[in-house]
């Protein structure tokens, strides 16, 4: 391993990415006096993602008299929460988060924005077990809907249900398969149970190949109280899950602490020009300087996304080593398909029938008659038109009509999603060391690569590490 890792150190010294800007560029571009005054701007912290961690943490520090910026690169705070609005009647379609894992920072947040969380309605209607790839059904295919023997496995590692707090050294129940680890607790039927709250699983493409830390963080304890029953959500359609973020993202505007349509393209982070943190961010209309005493990152921290803010080597070979999956959330109407009935993708001739992907996980009728939502995922991040071509070739099969054209009415990307690190990395320390980053050259971490993408678990944890922000201010 000391090998490997001087190998790695050698080579990030010798080669910078080719994507990166030259240390001149930077210095031209983190350098105040290449701005006017009107393009500077000066904050407590700079915080980078306006989902489900950034929006948490900027408001947080806001509400203790922390001055903020958020960059956010979307027109829309928010992150993977999306709201279509149905254009004769105005009713809210939530198509990205549905609900909530009700713990008291859930009802506290929501409330801190006047809006009341509510226990879910029974959604009624009926499921369907069809095989997406051929349009198979499976009529005798009745899932067992226990969780028993999966969430006593689970509650081993209590200290696994709000992040990735692991044990050392790494025990060998997480460094196995999710296959064998069902294997090995006869947990078969149980698989089903779980298959529901697995979407965006997709890298490696058979979910039964996932590294069993991974399952234990992405179907955790807040995922297992969810399928108990213990979530809540708004009250459609009189609230939507988007309203919390356009709130938020309001009050921001009110204290101009907010950049959309925004990324940064050069970064220094331990800046001579500042008090510690200099960003250059390109906004629609201007490039900005923002200049701040911390750093909050709360966007996935894969290469392309992180190599403007100056990473060190040791930074670099952590990012480098993360592979993740493609996920996409939609609605579309005109699918063909009968109404009030939940279809699930099933594999006819799979292990545990289940699903082949890339492919759509689901398609699900909406509040809204007509209006289908579906969730697709696949192993590479693909395109808007490659996902809709897929999901129109699906509802074809299903329908049994070669001319079935869904029409598209919306479209979120999540990409990249579930950022995952091999077997062999995680027990040599891969996340000793990616935790370790918290705090050092002045920049703190947040969001589903360091926690989980679970909205209320990236709260809490979000809340938790607020205070540690506010203390190295001083």
């Amino acid at each position: 391993m000391v090998l490997q890792r001087i190998i790695l150190i050698g080579a990030c010294l010798v080669c910078s990415p080719a994507f990166a800007a030259s240390s001149e560029e930077v210095a031209r571009l983190t350098n105040p006096s290449q701005y006017s005054k009107q393009n500077i701007i000066v904050r407590d912290v700079v915080v980078i993602g306006g989902g489900a961690s950034g929006t948490y943490g900027a408001i947080a520090l806001k509400d203790q008299g922390i001055s903020v910026m958020v960059v956010e690169k979307q027109d829309r705070m928010g992150g993977q929460v999306a709201t279509y609005f149905e254009p004769v009647t105005g009713t809210p379609v939530d198509y990205g988060v549905q609900s909530y894992w009700n713990r008291s920072v859930t009802v506290q947040f929501f409330e801190r924005f006047g809006i009341p969380p509510v226990v879910p309605r029974s959604g009624g209607g009926s499921s369907q077990y069809r095989d997406f790839s051929n349009g198979r059904s499976l009529p005798e295919f009745a899932p067992n809907s226990s969780l028993a023997g999966y969430s006593q496995q689970l509650n081993r590692w209590p200290s696994l249900h709000y992040g990735y707090n692991i044990p050392d050294p790494t025990p060998e129940d997480m460094l196995i398969t999710y296959g064998e680890f069902i294997t090995k607790y006869g947990l078969e039927s149980e698989v089903w149970a779980m298959q529901p709250f697995l979407g965006g699983i997709a890298n490696p493409s058979n979910v039964l190949d996932t590294v069993m830390l991974n399952m234990f963080i992405w179907f955790g304890r807040a995922f297992t109280d969810v399928a108990l029953g213990d979530h809540v959500t708004t009250e459609k359609p009189y609230h939507y899950n988007s309203e919390l973020y356009e709130k938020a993202q309001a009050e921001l505007e009110e204290e101009d602490s907010v950049l959309l349509n925004a990324t940064v393209i050069a970064g220094d982070r331990n800046c001579r020009f500042g008090p510690g943190i200099c960003l250059a961010v390109k906004t629609p209309s201007k490039i900005k300087l923002v200049l701040a005493k911390k750093l909050l990152i709360t966007i996935p921290p894969v290469p392309w996304n992180m190599i403007p803010f100056g990473l060190d080597c040791d930074e670099l070979s952590l990012y480098s080593k993360f592979n993740y999956s493609g996920y996409y959330a939609g609605l579309l109407t005109n699918s063909g398909l009968e109404a009030g009935v939940t279809l699930w993708n099933a594999g006819a001739d799979t292990p545990y029938n289940l699903p082949i992907l890339p492919s759509t996980y689901f398609f699900s009728p909406t509040n809204v008659p007509g209006i289908i939502m579906y969730w697709y995922g696949s192993p590479t991040m693909i395109s808007e038109q490659e996902v809709q071509a897929a999901v129109t070739a699906e509802i074809r099969r299903l329908t049994g009509s070669a001319t079935q054209t869904p029409q598209f009415l919306a479209f979120s990307d999540h990409s990249p999603f579930k950022l995952v690190v091999e077997a062999e990395y995680i027990a040599g320390g891969f996340y000793d060391d990616l935790l370790g980053l918290q705090g050092r050259k002045n920049t703190f971490y947040s969001g589903s690569a360091f926690v989980s993408h679970n909205s209320v678990v990236l709260w809490n944890y979000t809340a938790n590490l607020v205070p540690d922000i506010i203390a190295s201010l001083n």
